[in-house]
C-alpha cells in the first residue's frame, strides 16, 4: 500500500465515471502579469507540488501577511475540471467565517490560474495527532473540535455541506485556530434533499453510503465529525484499512458501526459517550450539531464564535495546498490513520459487495 499523501489515491482512470467533457470555459478575470512580485505578492518560496498545481509561500505586501499562492496550469484543464474549479470558485465567494480558510484573491493569465488564500502556518491537524500526539493536552483538543464544529454549522446554515471533513482538510494557523479547507467536494442542497452520489474518503464514509442508500449530505458530515473526534481523543482512525485487507472488511465494520476504544489509550467517559451519540447507524439517530455544541466534553470551551467579513476578488480551494510535507511513522501504525482513497461516483468494485448483502442492526457495536 503506497504511503503517499493521499493514501493510496484510485487511479483515476477506473475510480470516476467521468462524464463527457464539457466546452472549455474562460473566466471572467483581468489578467495580470506574471512576474517574481505578483502585484502585491512576493514570492519566498517553493511549498510543494500537488496533483495539478504548484503551491509557494509569499508575503502579502499590502498587509504583511503570509499566504499561499496556488500556481495552476490552465493547459491540464479538460472543459469539465474548468467547470468544476468555476463552480468552487462561486460557492467559496459565499462563505465567510474565521474558521473556514480565508481566500483572498485569483491571478490569472492565458495559461495560468493562480490562487491565493491565507497560509496556514501550523499545517493539518492530521500532523498535529500523528507527529505530537502525547503532548496534545485535552482543552486543546476540545478547542480545536468545537472550531470545526461551529464550522460545519456555519456552512450547514447555509445550505452548504462539505462531504470531505477529515483530519488532513482542518488546518490550522499560527495559534491553533482551525481553518477548514478543500471545497472540491462541497455541495448546496436543499432542506429535507437526499443524494445518492457517492464521495469523499473511505475511512470516513457513513454507513449509509456503504449500504448504497440516498443519504442527507448534513449526516454525513456530522458522521465524519465523529471520525474525527474519535481520531483526536485516540490516535488514529476508528475505521481503517489494514496493510493487505480487501477494502469490503473496513466497509463491513463501518456498515456495522464496529469500533472500539483501545486499552492503552485513557478516553474520559464524557468523550467516549459523544463519540457514541454521533456514530449512530441511523442517520437522523445522530446527535445534532447544536447537541454536540451543548455536551458536557465541550462545556466551558469558548471559541467567540463569529463569521468575519472577507472581501475577495475571486476565488478558489482545491485539494494538494498544504499535503507536501513526509509523512511521520515514528512509533505509529500508519494503516491506523491514512485515509486510502478520496472517491466520486463509486464504482462496481469499490461497493460491488455492499449491494444488499446485509441486513443491518439498528444499533452500535462498541467495546468499552
Amino acid at each position: 500500500m503506497p504511503t503517499s499523501r493521499h493514501w493510496a489515491f484510485f487511479n483515476t482512470d477506473h475510480a470516476l465515471n467521468k462524464p463527457k467533457p464539457a466546452p472549455k470555459i474562460e473566466f471572467n478575470i483581468a489578467p495580470r502579469k506574471c512576474e517574481i512580485k505578483y502585484g502585491r505578492y512576493e514570492m519566498l518560496k517553493h511549498l510543494g507540488t500537488g496533483s495539478f498545481a504548484t503551491v509557494h509561500l509569499a508575503k502579502d505586501l499590502k498587509t504583511g501577511d503570509l499566504v499561499a499562492m496556488k500556481f495552476i496550469d490552465k493547459a491540464n484543464f479538460s472543459g469539465q475540471e474548468a467547470v468544476n474549479i468555476y463552480e468552487e470558485i462561486k460557492l467559496m465567494k459565499s462563505i465567510k467565517h474565521k474558521n473556514i480558510v480565508k481566500l483572498i484573491d485569483v491571478i490569472e493569465t492565458s495559461t495560468v490560474l493562480c490562487i491565493v488564500m491565507e497560509y496556514c502556518e501550523n499545517g493539518e491537524l492530521y500532523d498535529l495527532i500523528v507527529d505530537n500526539f502525547q503532548n496534545f493536552k485535552i482543552e486543546d483538543k476540545k478547542k480545536i473540535f468545537k472550531e470545526l464544529v461551529e464550522a460545519v454549522k456555519y456552512l450547514h446554515e447555509n445550505n452548504i455541506s462539505h462531504r470531505d471533513l477529515k483530519v488532513e482538510n482542518v488546518l490550522l494557523d499560527k495559534d491553533n485556530n482551525v481553518k477548514l479547507a478543500d471545497f472540491n467536494l462541497a455541495t448546496r442542497f436543499k432542506p429535507n434533499e437526499l443524494f445518492t452520489h457517492r464521495c469523499g474518503s473511505e475511512e470516513y464514509t457513513s454507513p449509509e453510503i456503504v449500504t448504497r442508500k440516498a443519504y442527507d449530505p448534513c449526516l454525513t458530515d456530522i458522521w465524519a465529525l465523529g471520525i474525527i473526534l474519535y481520531a483526536i481523543v485516540v490516535g488514529h482512525l476508528p475505521f481503517y484499512h489494514k496493510n493487505g485487507e480487501r477494502i469490503q472488511s473496513m466497509y463491513h465494520r463501518i456498515a456495522m458501526v464496529n469500533y472500539k476504544f483501545p486499552s492503552g489509550v485513557e478516553v474520559d467517559k464524557d468523550a467516549k459517550n459523544l463519540i457514541g451519540s454521533i456514530l449512530k447507524y441511523t442517520p437522523k439517530s445522530r446527535a445534532s450539531l447544536d447537541q454536540i455544541l451543548a455536551h458536557p466534553w465541550l462545556k466551558n470551551i469558548n471559541t467567540d464564535d463569529q463569521s468575519i467579513n472577507q472581501d475577495t476578488n475571486y476565488i478558489n480551494l482545491d485539494e494538494d495546498i498544504y499535503r507536501t510535507r513526509r509523512r511521520s511513522s515514528k512509533n505509529y501504525d500508519i494503516y491506523k490513520f491514512k485515509s486510502s482513497n478520496n472517491f466520486s461516483f463509486a464504482t462496481p468494485d469499490n461497493f460491488k459487495d455492499f449491494n444488499g448483502m446485509y441486513t443491518l442492526p439498528k444499533y452500535n457495536l462498541v467495546s468499552f
